[in-house]
């Protein structure tokens, strides 16, 4: 106080302002500051899906797109002195909500039609599958069984009957396989699963 050197709210001396001092004490003062870094942290947005009349069947678009949000942190970086001793995390907060990226999928129906062998047939959706074959030899009974060559809908195995996935077409409709012909679905397959399908031969 002699001197006339002020302290700031932070600063402190060293021996303290409580120590008795001596003649010829060397008093030392620590200048305390503060800086500030921003720190910013991606949130990222998530994926929705939505119906869309306006998307053709089993097509998808992206209707709006998604946009990250922010997270901020206030980073305090404390000096004695000029140099920097620590820092503390002071505050953080969401600076920017993220915005969903939404895409549709498309629900709109549009016919179509397709030459078969037995003239020309509307279709109203298009499936990319894998394809197999199988008879009534192959689908696990012996000749002698009860059920031997019996569908789950009640046909009898062969050419014009197909297994498909029920999740994937429904049962018992009717399908156009290029190559092969039309095809009644009627019958599923233990490990008929997803886009496969059982072609039925004599």
């Amino acid at each position: 106080e002699e001197a006339g050197v002020e302290l700031g709210e932070a600063d402190y001396t060293f021996p303290t302002a409580q120590s008795i001092l001596q003649s010829g004490d060397t008093i030392e003062v620590i200048r305390v500051s503060s800086e500030y870094r921003f720190e910013d942290e991606e949130i990222p947005f998530q994926t929705v899906y939505q119906q869309s009349d306006e998307l053709v069947l089993d097509s998808k678009a992206v209707l709006s797109n998604g946009v990250a949000g922010i997270k901020r942190r206030q980073i305090r970086l404390i000096f004695e002195n000029g140099v920097q001793i620590g820092e503390e995390l002071e505050e953080e907060w969401i600076e920017q909500e993220p915005v969903n990226q939404v895409i549709g999928y498309g629900t709109k129906i549009n016919l179509g039609v397709v030459d078969t062998p037995e003239g020309p047939r509307e279709y109203w959706r298009v499936v990319h599958m894998r394809a197999t074959a199988y008879t009534a030899a192959s689908s696990g009974k012996e000749p002698d069984h009860p059920s031997y060559g019996i569908t789950a809908s009640g046909r009898p195995a062969g050419t014009g009957v197909v297994a498909v996935d029920p999740n994937v077409v429904p049962f018992r409709s009717e399908v156009f396989v290029p190559d092969y012909g039309i095809g009644f679905v009627g019958d599923t397959g233990g490990g008929v699963k997803g886009r496969w399908i059982d072609l039925g031969y004599d």
